[in-house]
């Protein structure tokens, strides 16, 4: 499995998102290598197994550019959730990776970062 993550960074120019933080935290720079993204390629690359993981900040209940990445992550197996581990759509962000194992890593890496977002709104 790559040891490569996709983080998108086209969040928000208002306030703290996810993504941002992500890129400078240093567990998360010791155990992948992130790479900054802001298309749907990333989703597709998690299923083809060609990075760990991919996360992004925001809400994808309407978005219909993840419509189409999401059911390929879902037919390869990968893991689906929002940005603090529930299923997606019931909070904030989305969160997909190749594997369980590497999904609760990729979590404990952004759980601090969705805190602080979340207090600062």
């Amino acid at each position: 499995m790559s040891g490569l993550i996709e983080i998108n960074c086209d969040g928000p120019t208002d306030c703290l998102f996810v993504g941002g933080q992500l890129v400078n935290d240093s567990r998360l720079r010791a155990r992948y290598g992130p790479r900054v993204i802001s298309s749907t390629l990333g989703v597709a690359w998690v299923a083809a197994g060609r990075r760990a993981a991919y996360v992004s900040d925001g809400s994808f209940r309407a978005d219909l550019h993840f419509a189409a990445g999401i059911a390929l992550c879902q037919a390869a197996g990968c893991v689906i959730t929002d940005l603090a581990g529930d299923p997606l759509h019931v909070g904030r962000g989305l969160v997909i990776s190749a594997d369980p194992t590497t999904h609760e890593d990729v979590l404990s890496i952004v759980q601090p970062h969705l805190a602080a977002v979340l207090a600062s709104d």
